[in-house]
């Protein structure tokens, strides 16, 4: 760990803190599992049941043309120099949108022509998953743009620790943008479900991975064999202990206790837990952006301009986020918590609303009588 972690110097304090925190925090996790449960009506919830959309409410106009000007609406608080470089970036050459015969899978932004300009790659099918694909890349490559700005060759690219910030807080607001303009509450209930849902596996799964991730190599290191079985028993342990299997939230059968093996990111060295602690930058900084406080905006900027010149701890700090301290890993457990709130009042007034519908359907049928043939 001391090695992965001192590359970027990160100390490893970091990275105890995620686990034990959210560790903490399972108890948040539960509530959003049950959360699912009643929105699914589901008796027991099961762990493939995370995958279920909960209703098909999302489903809009999202070609590009469309998606292109949602998320330079959405980032319009970030201001009129970032939205005027990324709308310039988004209508020129400089993304491959649509999907085609032997296309590259997948999203992602090259920025290795320092003294060109990033490029993106996407594969657009005008849903909301692309939409919100949209948003995050954007991110990446305002970041990647206003570091080769900034910054000299050898320190404009930054490492992965701020990398997934610039691109995590844009679907943060692309979320608020989208929930503030919903007016149907079905929609508002399938926005807080994909937000929360986003927030879990970036959040809750990232971290569950970072902890296993640890347990094995101090298995190693207590001097026992990684076997096949042993993995599976640790890893399946801590799928149920994460997802309340004891407090019956979820039920997870014995097959997942291989999912491990499906993880290629266990091969990359203490790596996952930087998208559980980018995210939860990335949603303190939105959160002071958005409420307007004073100089949270150009101190996110300048974050964007500093590419590696400093070492990332010291970036995020001057932004105003210190990850060292447990506090903004408190704050995201709070936001989702506010989130929950807001979808447990949606699903109230859902159930009243269909309660009081069937009633009335009910009242309003007629006595029949069977007479003739």
């Amino acid at each position: 760990m001391h090695a992965a972690l001192s590359s970027n110097e990160i100390e490893t304090d970091v990275y105890h803190t995620l686990v034990d925190e959210v560790g903490q925090a399972l108890g948040s996790l539960h509530r959003q599992l049950s959360l699912r449960a009643r929105a699914l009506r589901c008796d027991v919830l099961e762990y493939d049941d995370l995958y279920a959309p909960l209703e098909d409410e999302l489903a809009s106009d999202y070609s590009w043309e469309r998606t292109r000007e949602i998320v330079l609406e959405s980032v319009a608080p970030l201001g009129g120099p970032y939205v005027d470089q990324l709308r310039r970036a988004l209508t020129e050459r400089w993304v491959d949108v649509d999907p085609r015969p032997g296309k590259r899978s997948g999203a992602y932004v090259n920025d290795g022509a320092y003294s060109a300009h990033p490029f993106m790659l996407l594969n657009h099918v005008d849903d909301f998953t692309s939409l919100s694909t949209v948003a995050h890349e954007s991110g990446h490559l305002m970041h990647s743009l206003l570091s080769q700005k900034n910054c000299p060759y050898p320190t404009a690219h930054y490492v992965i620790f701020v990398g997934e910030v610039a691109s995590t807080l844009n679907e943060q607001l692309l979320f608020h943008y989208m929930l503030q303009r919903a007016e149907d509450e079905k929609r508002k209930l399938a926005l807080i479900d994909h937000h929360l849902e986003r927030l879990r596996r970036t959040v809750f799964r990232q971290a569950m991975f970072a902890e296993f991730e640890l347990a094995i190599h101090r298995t190693v290191e207590n001097g026992r064999a990684l076997t096949a079985d042993r993995l599976d028993e640790s890893y399946l342990e801590l799928l149920r202990r994460h997802h309340g299997t004891a407090r019956q939230t979820m039920v997870i059968d014995e097959i997942y206790a291989s999912e491990w093996a499906s993880v290629p990111h266990f091969f990359m060295n203490f790596y996952v837990y930087q998208y559980a602690t980018s995210c939860v930058a990335a949603m303190l900084l939105a959160q002071r952006i958005l409420a307007g406080e004073r100089g949270s905006l150009e101190r996110y900027l300048n974050l964007l301009r500093s590419g590696s010149s400093e070492p990332p701890i010291e970036l995020l700090c001057a932004a105003g986020v210190d990850m060292t301290s447990p506090e903004p890993i408190r704050a995201a457990v709070r936001e989702m918590e506010d989130l929950m709130n807001r979808f447990s009042e949606l699903l109230e007034r859902r159930d009243e609303s269909r309660t009081a519908q069937s009633s009335k359907s009910v009242g309003a049928r007629p006595n029949a009588s069977r007479t003739g043939a």
